[in-house]
């Protein structure tokens, strides 16, 4: 039955439209030394240390994004542990669930290990299915977590999966049909995840102080596209280059030192238009940044 008083595009879907689409929130938070944000700029982390990290809007739009993604992720890895391909820790998916005193609601956690060698592979206590939980790592105070260990044996060679979720059209002009290699700063990053696991190994989640080398042979890199998921993704591999881990915590050891100093250090970018989405480029560029970080400084006395 199709009501006589039916409308197209109607003013009250309008305005509930404008309210889903502007409403903000803001949100800031300081740099840090995360493997996704390499290569790491020496002045970005100087100026968020000294003027603060800048607001960042957060919206509908920006939120899809972001969530897209990570439920590609999510299914990427739920499918390769089922398919008995995927090492790592597995949860009750209730972890994520925190109780008052901020503890998680289930701490059922078994690993590291393949899914389908898991003696039960259910919370024993809520009968929900163990999802995966990523290897993190940290050294020297960069710190990360990877998207994926695996091997078609379930056996050395272990292999580094690194999933890159990617849109048709992105400001940058770098959208899906435009891919035609990796992104260097995706290379970077996952080359440095390759490095700290071979070299100094991931957290032993059961024993923090403990960690657990895990040599990398390849690194295959898999760019997803949003708007169809389902579809092959873009793929690569090459063999880490375990040498250029020092050159990064060669450049957090610099940042620190000039933070302590209080003296600027050289910018990553070229121009603005090398790093268009960073927060920190207009005063980064501006003409006056001398004389802006030294009242800065006088005030921070």
């Amino acid at each position: 039955m199709t009501p006589t008083n039916l409308k197209q595009k109607p003013a009250l879907a309008r305005s509930l439209w404008l309210h889903l689409t502007n409403t903000k929130t803001v949100e800031s938070r300081p740099l840090a030394f995360r493997c996704s944000g390499l290569p790491f700029c020496h002045r970005k982390f100087f100026l968020d240390h000294h003027f603060g990290p800048l607001e960042q809007n957060l919206n509908y739009a920006k939120e899809i994004m972001t969530s897209k993604g990570t439920l590609i992720h999510e299914l990427v890895q739920k499918w390769m542990g089922r398919a008995g391909i995927l090492l790592g820790w597995w949860r009750c998916p209730l972890h994520k669930i925190r109780d008052a005193r901020g503890n998680p609601f289930c701490d059922h956690l078994v690993g590291p290990n393949f899914f389908t060698r898991l003696k039960t592979k259910v919370c024993p206590v809520h009968g929900l299915e163990l999802v995966y939980e990523e290897f993190a790592f940290e050294v020297e105070g960069l710190s990360g977590h990877c998207d994926g260990i695996f091997s078609f044996s379930q056996e050395p060679p272990f292999h580094l999966l690194e999933i890159k979720s990617i849109s048709s059209n992105l400001a940058s002009g770098n959208g899906w049909d435009k891919l035609e290699e990796p992104h260097a700063n995706h290379i970077v990053q996952s080359n440095t995840y390759a490095s700290i696991l071979t070299l100094h190994g991931a957290t032993d989640f059961k024993n923090p102080g403990k960690k657990q080398k895990i040599p990398i042979e390849k690194v295959l890199m898999a760019y997803f596209w949003t708007d169809k998921p389902w579809s092959e993704p873009k793929t690569w591999s090459y063999v880490p280059d375990f040498e250029n881990l020092e050159t990064h915590l060669k450049s957090i050891r610099i940042i620190k030192k000039s933070i302590r100093k209080n003296k600027l250090p050289n910018r990553l970018c070229m121009s603005t238009n090398d790093n268009y989405w960073c927060s920190h480029k207009d005063i980064c560029f501006s003409k006056n940044i001398e004389t802006l970080l030294k009242e800065k400084l006088k005030n921070e006395i």
